[in-house]
């Protein structure tokens, strides 16, 4: 992000109101402004992977910090989660049809 873009941002921020949310020209990424906590404004970037334009998660991953950043990383990128939601979708796919022969 460039120093104007910065500026940008920081006067977008100062003028939004709670809770208002601030689209970004990244597909799944958006910004909100939560309630001042000790005097302090608190920004979220909000997370929510898109399919087909839509929203997956009816919530996001709310972040504030580099670190959280950091550890959703490190957790969506363990191959164990991925290896577990394979057989969740295999076996408890809601798309799955059963058939039983009688």
């Amino acid at each position: 992000m460039n120093n104007e873009q910065r500026k940008e941002l920081i006067k977008i921020i100062e003028q939004v109101d709670v809770w208002q949310r601030i689209e970004t020209s990244i597909d799944g990424v958006s910004l909100f402004k939560a309630p001042r906590q000790d005097d302090k404004v608190q920004m979220y970037v909000e997370i929510n992977p898109v399919h087909n334009g839509k929203n997956i998660r009816k919530k996001g991953f709310n972040l504030k910090t580099p670190e959280e950043y950091d550890a959703l990383k490190k957790l969506i990128e363990n191959e164990k989660i991925r290896e577990l939601l394979e057989v969740i979708g295999e076996y408890y796919n809601d798309n799955k049809v059963i058939k039983i022969e009688l």
